[in-house]
């Protein structure tokens, strides 16, 4: 899982990011229209996803796990800190869902 490392790095940069995600669809990029189950998603699946996703998916996630503890308030840092601890829970558990390595991150 040393791979996800580098990818939290890039979730990290993606923070500063996403303000140009909607101009870069913008230049003619287009989403691809996929399904998919954010319970579903493991720590197995952070490690291996595409570099250029890397950061989106991690964003994500968090948004997604913030959502359900009904957290309203963030900052840099502790979404840079909180997406650090997930990947050293992930690399120790690649089976653990990425959501219950948020939870586990966050005790």
């Amino acid at each position: 899982m040393r791979v996800l490392k580098s990818k939290l790095v890039s979730a990290s940069v993606a923070l500063g990011l996403l303000a140009g995600t909607s101009a870069a669809f913008a230049d003619g990029h287009e989403a691809e229209e996929t399904t998919f189950n954010m319970d579903e998603i493991t720590c197995w699946d952070l490690g291996t996803v595409e570099e250029e996703l890397a950061g989106y998916t991690m964003m994500m996630l968090y948004g997604y796990f913030a959502g359900i503890n009904g957290t309203a308030e963030h900052d840099g840092a502790a979404i840079e800190g909180k997406l650090i601890a997930v990947g050293a829970v992930c690399e120790e558990n690649p089976d653990m869902t990425a959501i219950e390595a948020f939870k586990v991150a966050s005790q």
